[in-house]
This record gives C-alpha cells, structure tokens and sequence, in this order.
C-alpha cells in the first residue's frame, strides 16, 4: 500500500499501514504524522510565552501573556496561514494595549487594533482567516 500524504488530521487515513506494508515504511508513516500534527496544533493554543516589556512579537499557537505594568504593544505574525490562532493575556488591567497588524487586517480592517477596557488578565483569541478579514476575534 503507497503512503498517503497530508497535512491535517482529515487527510490521514486510519487504516494505515496495512499489515502487508513493509516495515521499511514505518519511519515514512511516522514522518508523516509528525507533519501532520505540527501543521495542525500550531492552530490551536498548547503553549504560553511571558512578555515582560512594552513591545513583543505573537506566535501562533501561543498564548502571550504580556505583564508589563504599562501599555503593551504585540505584534501579530507576519505570514500568518489560515486558521492560525494567537491568545493574549494583558496584566495591567486599564492600561491600552495594541494589536499591531504587522501588514495583515485585522476585523477587516487595515489598521491596529486598539485594547482597552479589558480586566486585567482576560484573555483574548484571535484567528486569522485569510487576507481580506484578517485576524477575527475569537474570544
């Protein structure tokens, strides 16, 4: 049986490796998962980074938990893909924080996204979906 390829969940096929597979392609199915999941989990939130200063750069698949006491400006990634996620968590409760583009709209919009009137350690998801919308609030 020839190995699949993919990139998500969807594209691997469950009944692979058949037991008349030769053991010679189990590494070949392996790598094959491990491509799998590394596309796939950079699109939900798994991981936390601290940002302790003003200024940071959001990765997909993170949660930026910026603490500065001042206002924090974050970021948001260059060349996002479709259905990446970024979660930010602001400590300073009142200050203004911003969501820097970083070329991509946000809401549609080609301009930062100002925050503000959030309490202090509320979360907020942002997806991105494509080029014309953006990143979306999620949460």
């Amino acid at each position: 049986m020839g190995l699949e390829t993919g990139t998500k969940l969807s594209d691997l096929v469950t009944t692979n490796p058949t037991a008349s597979d030769p053991r010679s392609q189990g590494d070949d199915h392996l790598r094959l998962i491990k491509v799998v999941l590394a596309t796939t989990m950079k699109k939900i939130l798994f991981d936390v980074t601290t940002v302790s200063g003003t200024t940071g750069t959001a990765v997909a698949g993170y949660v930026n938990v910026c603490t500065n006491a001042g206002a924090v400006t974050m970021t948001l990634p260059a060349s996002p893909e479709a259905g990446d996620v970024c979660g930010f968590v602001f400590t300073n409760g009142g200050a203004t924080n911003v969501l820097a583009r970083n070329g991509q709209p946000i809401q549609t919009t080609a301009a930062d996204e100002t925050l503000s009137g959030y309490a202090a350690g509320t979360t907020t998801i942002w997806r991105y979906v494509d080029a014309t919308r953006g990143w979306i609030k999620e949460a």
